[in-house]
């Protein structure tokens, strides 16, 4: 009897030591696995200064002005957008449309040469900040000015004075000038002109497009 109840008393304190093993390490593996989740865990970044343009006490902002191309061909329509925040007014310099606040809109413009844009914010309380940018607006070789030709067309002899009659024609020309005259500067494209040298003489004929661009020929007429 002794040895039987020895027996049970011996199963049961191995029982509880199994269970007292098991139960510490059940809290062994919730420990490390706190331990990791805290390790692991990922703080909430703070929140970006960028979103913060919608606060008021941040004042009156510029959040974004640029255009769509850095360059234009002339005749090209280039597109500008700009974005503000607690503005009461906006205005662009030179005038695009009709302008009002707003976090993002974009606008067209055509430009016929390098043009500085200036973008202006103001708030309520009359304050205000800009920013600008220069559009670059390139030539279009299609509209440069060009000599078509510039020549003799006749010569004929008067009383002994050689008499020339001289053609040209440009394209694309605000202006045409004649060194030496041979008629005041104009805003002809195509003509014939009377030209009696007393010697030989070389004539330069120099035509401006609109942006002052100038392109020329030269002509010799011959007196013997």
């Amino acid at each position: 009897m002794a040895s039987e109840a020895a027996t049970r008393t011996n199963s049961l304190l191995a029982l509880l030591n199994f269970a007292a093993a098991l139960a510490l390490a059940f809290l062994a593996w919730q420990l490390a696995k706190t331990g990791y989740l805290l390790k692991n865990k990922k703080e909430t970044p703070p929140r970006p200064e960028f979103y913060d343009w919608v606060d008021p006490a941040k004042g009156v902002k510029i959040l974004m002005f640029y255009p769509a191309e850095a360059a234009i061909t002339e005749g090209d329509t280039a597109t500008i957008c700009f974005g503000v925040a607690n503005a009461k007014a906006v205005r662009i310099e030179p005038p695009i449309d009709r302008l009002w606040p707003t976090i993002n809109r974009c606008i067209a413009d055509s430009p016929s040469r390098d043009t500085r844009y200036t973008l202006t914010a103001e708030d309520a309380q009359g304050r205000q900040v800009t920013e600008s940018f220069v559009l670059k607006v390139l030539p279009d070789p299609a509209r440069a000015p060009r000599i078509a030709w510039f020549r003799k067309s006749r010569e004929t002899v008067d009383n002994g004075k050689r008499i020339f009659t001289v053609c040209f024609r440009v394209w694309n020309s605000t202006s045409v000038h004649f060194n030496p005259p041979l008629l005041p500067d104009s805003a002809l494209f195509e003509g014939c002109l009377y030209a009696a040298p007393d010697k030989t003489t070389t004539y330069t004929l120099t035509a401006t497009g609109r942006h002052g661009e100038k392109v020329q020929q030269t002509l010799t007429l011959e007196v013997p």
